[in-house]
């Protein structure tokens, strides 16, 4: 089993620029070319939210052009720049994919591994949350996973990296980690939202 995983694509209407000066359209065709043509293919790519700049319903449409092309199952968790309803109808979600309580989230089990895609989406706000109904939904994804490893994909990252998006990450990590440490199975926590390239342990958690 090959996962793929992008984040942070900011997709804007054809011609316009993400803030007036990055070509987020070409970068992101750029990667997804690159996903296409990888050898062994991925059996899945995982976005990790921001998948449009502004939720608009022009943005999706490109962007659903650009992965229909793609051949490959794709599932995707919402970020602080996207609108839940403005992506539900934008876009041909994988039948993983769970609409539990209007949050855009996934379960999947592939290969020995269960995938688990939270919806961290604060609307209005920059930094993410996990509510009380999203926490259930992962406590349930988690004691379903009867034994299988688990990896965790969210747009806010629950842990400090040193720079100033800091202050907008998750709020509340506490709640999140409690319910993780409830399970002995969880093997990693993948994020976007910090448009850097980082790795390290959270409280023993990769």
């Amino acid at each position: 089993m090959l996962i793929a995983q992008i984040t942070d694509l900011h997709i804007r209407p054809r011609g316009k620029p993400a803030y007036r000066v990055s070509e987020t359209n070409a970068l992101s065709e750029r990667a997804l070319d690159v996903i296409a043509r990888l050898s062994p293919r991925p059996d899945l790519l995982v976005i990790t939210g921001d998948l449009t700049d502004c939720g608009l319903a022009e943005e999706y449409a490109l962007l659903r052009t650009m992965l229909d092309g793609l051949g490959i199952p794709v599932l995707l968790v919402p970020g602080n720049h996207d609108r839940r309803e403005t992506l539900t109808a934008g876009l041909s979600l994988d039948s993983r994919q769970v609409l539990d309580g209007g949050f855009v989230q996934f379960v999947a089990d592939c290969g020995p591994m269960r995938l688990i895609g939270l919806d961290t989406l604060l609307p209005g706000k920059s930094a993410g949350a996990l509510c009380a109904t999203r926490l259930s939904f992962l406590d349930r994804a988690l004691t379903e996973a009867a034994g299988r490893p688990v990896a965790i994909f969210m747009h806010h990252p629950p842990f400090e990296i040193g720079m100033r998006v800091d202050a907008i990450g998750l709020n509340d990590a506490a709640q999140f980690r409690e319910t993780l440490m409830a399970h002995g199975d969880v093997r990693q926590i993948i994020a976007g939202h910090t448009h850097r390239t980082c790795s390290g342990l959270w409280r023993g958690l990769p």
